[in-house]
């Protein structure tokens, strides 16, 4: 007997369900990225970017070498320079 297209769908997500919690298995095969791609690609997936964010999303860390005061001192100094 035939099954439906939502049959199969459900049959295939069940699978997919139940082997989800499963371990990966290892078999030292290459990647099907590395398999159908250039080196070039590869190389280029490996390297360090500049990406441009938001600055609402950059935020300070313990520790950090590098800090901005805006205290009363940091806001007259900012106040001469835009007068001057």
């Amino acid at each position: 007997m035939e099954q439906s297209s939502n049959e199969k769908h459900d049959t295939t997500y069940s699978i997919l369900k139940e082997v989800a919690h499963l371990p990966k298995l290892d078999l030292g095969l290459p990647s099907y990225d590395s398999l159908f791609s250039t080196e070039e690609e590869r190389q280029e997936a490996n390297s360090e970017k500049v990406m441009a964010i938001p600055i609402d999303k950059i935020t300070d860390f313990k520790e950090h070498p590098f800090h901005v005061t805006m205290d009363e001192e940091s806001l007259l100094i900012r106040l001469k320079k835009t007068i001057c």
